[in-house]
């Protein structure tokens, strides 16, 4: 069994950049090992821990989450007639099938000007 004796440094001790102000422990062989507090390890745990909350202030900072704000902005074909929305990227096959199943008694480009084109 090895004896230690306990040194409180008047100014603290630095560690990978980090103050710590804590005992450290000299053994008779100049070995010496610290009194770190609680939370304050190096490995794979803490290192895995830091990376998660690193990547979740990131999201936070995207700003990613609900889509339903770009979605409804992306809603801009609209029938004529019945004043449906449509995303942007509906074919023309798509509102096609709207004319003929909602509206058979109007035309296709009555219900989507657009179409002419």
């Amino acid at each position: 069994m090895v004896a230690y004796k306990l040194i409180n440094s008047p100014t603290p001790f630095r560690l990978r950049g980090t103050e710590l102000n804590c005992p450290i422990r000299v053994s008779s062989s100049s070995s010496f090992s610290l009194d770190l507090p609680d939370g304050m390890g190096g490995g794979n745990g803490q290192k895995a821990k830091m990376a998660r909350e690193k990547n979740l202030e990131k999201q936070k900072a995207a700003g990613k989450g609900s889509q339903l704000k770009t979605n409804e902005k992306a809603m801009s074909i609209q029938c004529k007639v019945c004043m449906q929305a449509f995303m942007c990227t509906t074919s023309e096959v798509k509102c096609r099938e709207h004319a003929e199943a909602k509206h058979p008694k109007s035309d296709v480009y009555a219900c989507f000007p657009h179409l002419k084109k």
